[in-house]
């Protein structure tokens, strides 16, 4: 596999992404999650994707060579996928439509990192 610069570039994105996903929901739970639609129910809950999100951007973010990038590439594949799967299975049970811009993300990032694995 070629660490070219535009899959650099892609990782620095997805570490952006997250940032901004991961902060409100660790530092601004309860209302991050009612813009959202989401009753502020389970805080701890939240935080916790949260960290989930900033230890993936992160590793985004600190990903140096070859064999890093090819591991983070199946990491981000898994994580977009069923992402995805869980977030139309989200729409379906609440009908929460702001969802739909999750899915959009997520399979954007999936493009991404399907099409730099087919380049290998």
């Amino acid at each position: 596999m070629k660490v070219t610069p535009g899959l650099k570039r892609w990782f620095f994105i997805h570490f952006i992404a997250d940032l901004l996903i991961a902060l409100p929901l660790i530092f601004l739970t309860a209302r991050t999650l009612v813009f959202f639609g989401f009753l502020p129910e389970n805080l701890v809950l939240a935080r916790i994707l949260g960290a989930g999100l900033l230890g993936i951007g992160g590793a985004s973010l600190f990903t140096r060579g070859k064999k890093q990038y090819e591991i983070m590439l199946i990491l981000k594949m898994v994580w977009s996928v069923s992402a995805i799967i869980i977030l139309i299975w989200g729409i379906l049970e609440t009908g929460n439509y702001w969802l739909w811009l999750f899915v959009a993300m997520f399979v954007a990032f999936l493009s991404a990192w399907i099409y730099y694995e087919t380049r290998k």
